[in-house]
Order: C-alpha cells, then structure tokens, then sequence
C-alpha cells in the first residue's frame, strides 16, 4: 500500500472538498436567485445562504494556506522531493501506457509510483487556475 498523505493532509482535504461541496451548494441560490429562491428560503434565507457561503471560502482559504504551509515544510526538511509532483516525459509515457491499456493494446496494467500521470496532471491544472 502506497501512503501519500499524513492524518492532518487527509483531513484537511476532507475539509477542503467539504467546503468546495458547500460553495457550490449555497453559490446556486446566491447566483441564480430568481430561480432558486425556494432553495434559500429551504437552506434559513438569503442572510444565512450567503453567511455559510462565506464561512466554507474562509474554510477553504484556511486549507489551502495550511496544504501549502506544509508541502514547503515538508520540502525544506526532505521528506518530499519536487520532481515527484511535477510533470515530466515519464507522465507521457505512462499516459501512453494506460490508454493503451485501457484499449486492451497493453498486456499488463501500468505500474505506478506514489503520484501517477493523472494526480500530477490534476494539481497542474489547480496550479494553473489559481
């Protein structure tokens, strides 16, 4: 078994999803309020909407502050090596490799690291975002 994330990392992104869930949840109402009234008449109103609204941003902000924090820590005591995350050809290969796989072209499943093509192309496209 491959372990990626401490207690505190698997928690903190049970919280960050949590208020990503939240956000969209209560954004709707706030966004398309003709339409989705009922929804925050259900949810306590528009005051209560918008106030759980801000609590899960704050939440979220918090989370990200705190994943950040510790990635550099854990780079700074070399736990954690850059490369592991970022990019490389290797990813294309194993791309390659996994379609090829899933086609039925491939004899044998891809091996894995400890973050494949798909992780480390998911934090690319949250990097790029932000």
């Amino acid at each position: 078994m491959i372990v990626r994330f401490s207690g505190s990392q698997r928690f903190a992104h049970f919280a960050g999803a949590l208020a990503i869930m939240i956000l969209f949840i209560t954004g709707l109402p706030i966004t398309f309020s003709e339409h989705l009234r009922w929804f925050a008449l259900l949810m306590g109103g528009y005051k209560v909407t918008m106030l759980v609204h801000r609590a899960a941003a704050v939440v979220l902000i918090f989370v990200s502050i705190f994943l950040v924090t510790d990635y550099i820590i854990s780079l700074i005591r070399g736990e954690t090596k850059l490369r592991n995350i970022i990019f490389n050809f290797k990813d294309i290969r194993d791309f390659c490799d996994d379609v090829a796989y899933a086609l039925r072209m491939y004899p044998e499943e891809p091996k894995i690291t400890k973050y494949n093509w798909l992780m480390k192309a998911s934090l690319s496209f949250v990097i790029l975002e932000i």
